[in-house]
């Protein structure tokens, strides 16, 4: 099974309307790796054993986390 890592993670898709010439439209907005992410490094920065570590070092470990999960996601489908 392909990763799902770059798929959307809320898609919108904004329809049409053939009579005013409108094409349907999607906004793909993040990905599912950016989006976990970026939940993880809130989850980083507000807890309490926070040191204020660079923000590079937040950024690659937020980032190793939502790897981590999109992995952990891909087991328990196939």
């Amino acid at each position: 099974m392909a990763s799902q890592a770059n798929e959307p993670a809320f898609p919108v898709v904004m329809p049409g309307d053939e009579k005013k010439g409108w094409e349907a439209v999607c906004i793909p907005g993040l990905t599912k790796r950016e989006y976990f992410a970026a939940m993880a490094m809130q989850s980083i920065i507000s807890g309490p054993n926070f040191n204020g570590n660079s923000e590079q070092d937040v950024a690659i470990l937020s980032t190793r986390h939502a790897d981590a999960l999109l992995l952990e996601l891909e087991k328990t489908v196939q």
